[in-house]
């Protein structure tokens, strides 16, 4: 029960923090110009990448205890960054 409740927890968790950084980024920093077009399909793109992350992360914290934390932060800083092709 415990295990369900984390998870419903970190749903929630993903969907709010994914309209908080979309609306920061889009409307507050002007990063989008076009803000009306583009909030709801993106809301959901960051809410998935969210989710992933933070089930990730609950995964490896749950097998490792607190070197958990440490693995997810290094594993998704390593290979979750984009690649950037020299110019």
């Amino acid at each position: 029960m415990a295990a369900r409740r984390r998870v419903l927890g970190l749903i929630g968790y993903a969907i709010v923090a994914a309209l908080v950084f979309d609306v920061l980024i889009g409307a507050i920093l002007g990063a989008r110009p076009d803000v009306g077009s583009h909030l709801w399909p993106l809301w959901g793109g960051f809410a998935l990448m969210g989710l992933a992350v933070a089930l990730f992360a609950a995964t490896l914290q749950r097998l490792r205890g607190p070197i958990g934390t440490l693995a997810a932060v290094v594993i998704t800083g390593l290979f979750g960054t984009a690649a950037i092709p020299p110019a």
